[in-house]
């Protein structure tokens, strides 16, 4: 019985380090800007959309998913307590197809200018790669009306691995 033990665990063990072959990685960041307009409504989604992101030449990229999304309120509102929910959502140029990048529901109330999203598991090969650019766009649900024209910085970061 000890034996079975033994050999399981080594079994295991060259199982799980045999199936990490993955390339080299690299973090592709990118910015954009939205304003929020003051006195916009509660009851709506709200679309943003951030035009012309350079897209990649994807050649050896075996995949790319998204790894982070901060939202930053750069000048109007104090915090980003007035925002109830937000979406992140790659497009192409044309507008033919969406997917979500990263979300947040239920985002709780504190007096932060930065607000971060949880990424989804989505395959960003064919949004990067297009070429000359992609599109994102950020949907916003609110809790409050802002009482100011809000300018929010979107910070995002693409971890693109490479075939060995």
């Amino acid at each position: 019985m000890k034996y079975l033990l033994q050999i399981s665990l080594v079994l295991t063990l060259a199982i799980s380090w045999s199936g990490c072959k993955k390339g080299p990685q690299q973090e592709i960041p990118y910015r954009g800007y939205i304003t929020v307009p003051a006195g916009i409504n509660t009851f709506l989604t709200h679309n943003f959309v951030i035009d012309n992101i350079p897209g990649i030449d994807v050649d050896g990229i075996a995949e790319a998913r998204p790894s982070y999304v901060r939202l930053y309120v750069e000048e109007g509102e104090f915090s980003t307590d007035f925002i109830r929910e937000a979406f992140l959502e790659a497009t192409y140029a044309n507008n033919s197809k969406r997917a979500e990048m990263a979300y947040r529901q239920d985002i709780p109330i504190d007096n932060n200018r930065n607000l971060d999203l949880y990424p989804s598991i989505l395959e960003m090969k064919d949004h990067i790669g297009q070429q000359p650019s992609f599109q994102v766009t950020l949907k916003l649900n609110l809790r409050s009306i802002p009482v100011t024209d809000t300018r929010i910085r979107v910070d995002f970061g693409v971890l693109a691995i490479y075939e060995d």
